[in-house]
């Protein structure tokens, strides 16, 4: 079974990009959780766009957590274009190019970036999976997954200072 994790970029996040405050760290422990329970539920391949903000976040738990053998899974990416972190510090390329380095597989929807990127991008990740995990239950992706009947689980709700 198959579960997108599709959310708030960094850029629409309301700590920005402090990764330090309580409140994300507290919600970096939710998915933490989250992942642990659909892996156990076999939920066996996770998918994102390795956007940053609870995209990324998201593949860099569920990594670390395969790492440790907490959970046993696959990590898929489908990335909007090729281009998608030229305007990111460093840093956040970094850990973009990492993710895609242990990922179990990387496929981009275009070269360069068009308008609707993302759209298609999200959309094909949706019509994989059963079930989505998502901060933001506004977003394309969860109205796309609402209209196509798949499951969804948003977190972050109690935490709206900081969502990842």
């Amino acid at each position: 079974m198959y579960c997108a994790i599709i959310g708030k970029s960094i850029f629409e996040m309301a700590s920005g990009l402090d990764e330090k405050s309580p409140k994300c760290i507290e919600l970096k422990l939710e998915i933490a959780k989250t992942l642990s329970e659909l892996s156990a539920m076999g939920v066996s391949d996770f998918i994102c766009n390795a956007e940053w903000g609870f995209s990324l976040f998201g593949a860099e738990i569920l990594l670390g957590m395969c790492q440790t053998a907490l959970v046993k899974a696959k990590l898929h990416i489908i990335a909007p274009f090729e281009e998608q972190s030229v305007m990111w510090t460093n840093e956040a390329r970094e850990r973009y190019f990492n993710v895609h380095v242990a990922a179990d597989s990387v496929k981009f929807v275009t070269r360069r970036k068009r308008t609707d990127s993302y759209r298609v991008c999200d959309k094909a990740i949706i019509d994989k999976c059963a079930i989505l995990l998502t901060d933001d239950e506004g977003c394309f992706a969860a109205q796309y997954a609402q209209v196509n009947d798949k499951e969804q689980i948003v977190l972050g709700k109690s935490n709206s200072n900081c969502i990842l």
